[in-house]
């Protein structure tokens, strides 16, 4: 579990990172959720809704749905404790995963759609 947990950790350090930054994590992985939707609504109204949609939950649901099927024969190895430290990771890759992915797809709408509502106003110049 330590050997998984510390891939995760350095696969996942860039966002750590930022997330630590912007105070939606402490050094010891816990989340301040308050936190975290408080930013997200202060965001404009077409990523927020993304990141707090059925869509986010659906990418969440599926992903540890993903990994939980990786490797199902090696189930048994692990001790109830451990299963579950896999599965609160799980919990986070999957957020982290869906949050990334959202963000990037909704603030690259947000943007098309912003330069497109300058066009006619610039055309008309």
């Amino acid at each position: 579990v330590t050997e998984i947990m510390d891939m995760a950790a350095e696969e996942y350090a860039g966002e750590m990172c930022v997330f630590t930054e912007l105070g939606w994590m402490d050094n010891d992985m816990v989340s301040d959720d308050n936190l975290i939707e408080a930013d997200i609504a202060t965001l404009p109204t077409e990523i927020a809704e993304a990141l707090n949609g059925e869509g986010y939950d659906e990418c969440v649901a599926k992903a540890e749905e993903k990994m939980a099927s990786m490797a199902p024969e090696c189930d048994d190895k692990y001790t109830e404790d451990e299963v579950a430290q896999l599965q609160e990771l799980a919990n986070a890759v999957a957020h982290t995963e869906c949050f990334m992915a959202i963000f990037k797809k909704s603030c690259g709408s947000y943007i098309m759609n912003s330069l497109a509502s300058l066009a006619p106003t610039a055309a008309g110049k």
